[in-house]
């Protein structure tokens, strides 16, 4: 069968305050304002939505990390251009980072945003 989706519309992020989200990830990342609760990011939306109980958009999952039964997932994975610049500007911003990791064919790391949701970014890495 013919797949019938064709692509990944939007993105909806759980937060606190809508306002206060959409305000740091277009300091931090440079975004667009789209809509009263949406970004831009390339052609695609994100859409900030305030929760009623707190939730985060995180995973909590035992499939990802062999042995780890409680790994806590990012629920996106962003696609980057220059990714050590972009990894360094959010450490010297006080951003909570993980390492960035060079797998050979490709750069990556975790970053929590102020509603400590976790998010992954990646870089190909060309030069291999």
């Amino acid at each position: 069968m013919k797949s019938r989706l064709t692509q990944i519309d939007s993105i909806y992020i759980a937060v606190k305050n809508r306002d206060k989200s959409m305000e740091w990830f277009k300091k931090k990342f440079g975004l667009e304002q789209d809509d009263k609760n949406r970004l831009k990011i390339g052609n695609d939306e994100v859409f900030f939505l305030e929760t009623l109980d707190g939730s985060t958009t995180n995973i909590k999952t035992k499939d990802w990390v062999e042995g780890e039964d409680h790994f806590l997932m990012p629920a996106f994975c962003f696609k980057a251009e220059v990714i050590k610049t972009l990894y360094n500007d959010l450490k010297s911003d006080g951003v909570k980072t993980e390492e960035l990791q060079d797998h050979g064919w490709f750069f990556e790391f975790d970053f929590y945003d102020i509603d400590n949701n976790k998010f992954k970014v990646w870089e190909p890495n060309d030069k291999k």
